[in-house]
């Protein structure tokens, strides 16, 4: 949807282990998946979820 509506994604984190709200910049997907996704899971990477368990792991 944002790649065809030319609008960027706004990755936000709610890291728990920190106690904050991260807003990361925005992000303009190129249409290209995989190279996206990398990016995108990078702003998670080390972001500690309310249920420890269930945390982003790449």
């Amino acid at each position: 949807m944002a790649l065809k509506a030319n609008i960027p994604i706004i990755p936000v984190a709610f890291d728990y282990g920190k106690k904050e709200v991260v807003y990361n910049k925005p992000f303009y997907p190129t249409g290209n998946i995989e190279a996206d996704l990398k990016i995108l899971q990078g702003y998670y990477i080390g972001v500690l979820g309310k249920i420890p368990e269930n945390s982003f792991t790449p």
